[in-house]
């Protein structure tokens, strides 16, 4: 078990959070699952014509992310608090995917593309207990945003 306060969890709370789930998949089997800690990286803003570097993260988020046998051209993953898996109904609208664009044993990288001008691509690594997570986003009227993160991440297959 990892020594990071973040990934040290009630063992039925990801028990229960994985049974919610099931569901949304229609049942189906996984071929690997993670649950990771507080992501932790750095966000830069273009704000009138200069570039802001600051520190950010998702304090008290646990993304998961989950591959399975029924969609393996697919990553399901979840954002948000761990106290969302005491909400069945608010996980299951949470739930977001991605399209797998590239995997080895040792890495799969996933990209999703949402309306409104957000992009984002997610590596995991899960021989290494590790994600990496950027965004790059432009919403009309906002100024353009980039954000690199990486979380320490328990693998299952």
């Amino acid at each position: 078990m990892s020594s990071n306060p973040s990934l040290k969890r009630a063992p039925i709370l990801k028990i229960v959070a994985f049974l919610l789930l099931l569901p949304s998949f229609g049942y189906a089997q996984q071929m690997l699952y993670a649950r990771c800690g507080e992501p932790v990286g750095t966000r830069y803003d273009q704000v009138d014509g200069r570039i802001q570097q600051q520190a950010d993260g998702f304090a008290g988020v646990s993304p998961t992310f989950i591959i399975t046998k029924a969609a393996p051209d697919r990553l399901t993953f979840l954002w948000g608090p761990a106290a969302w898996a005491r909400e069945a109904l608010q996980m299951r609208e949470r739930l977001q995917d991605a399209a797998i664009v590239d995997a080895t044993p040792e890495k799969i990288t996933a990209v999703r593309v949402e309306p409104g001008g957000v992009t984002q691509m997610y590596s995991l690594y899960p021989t290494k207990g590790l994600v990496y997570f950027t965004q790059h986003r432009f919403i009309v009227g906002q100024v353009p945003t980039s954000s690199t993160f990486y979380a320490k991440c328990e693998f299952t297959k």
